[in-house]
């Protein structure tokens, strides 16, 4: 069976990608699927961290490139000084890292990339800054 993990953090092999304990418990069971013999995939932003990650892991870039159109409709109760709809244009890279019979698929893009020091936006932030969505 091909298990496939989509997470917004499951680096529990390396500290620099873990800010709670969603990352350890999908990395955990990763590799738990994987001992059991199954093909294990997880897809997961790489947060900006794909440089400082190359320094300690092979990772090897995919020929990947989606250029795509994202369209974003805030709630305007929340986001009072947002126009209606707001249109973010990302070109989107996958990069792969092989660890323990799992395969991480790291997806990068302008918008993915945006919060490498703490991966979610900070409180506050909602209704005021994009990094939010």
């Amino acid at each position: 069976m091909h298990v496939i993990h989509f997470a917004f953090e499951c680096g529990g092999f390396d500290n620099r990608l873990m800010r709670g304990g969603l990352s350890p418990l999908v990395w955990n069971l990763s590799r738990e699927y994987a001992a059991r013999g199954h093909r294990v995939s997880l897809v997961t932003p790489a947060h900006g961290l794909l440089e400082t990650l190359r320094h300690d892991h092979p990772i090897e870039e995919l020929p990947y490139v989606h250029e795509h159109h994202v369209p974003l409709v805030p709630d305007p109760k929340v986001w009072p000084d947002h126009p209606a709809e707001i249109g973010l244009d990302l070109t989107t890279r996958a990069h792969r890292l092989r660890r323990d019979g799992v395969d991480v698929y790291f997806l990068s893009d302008a918008f993915l990339d945006l919060l490498p020091d703490r991966l979610y936006p900070p409180p506050g932030m909602e209704g005021r800054d994009l990094a939010h969505f």
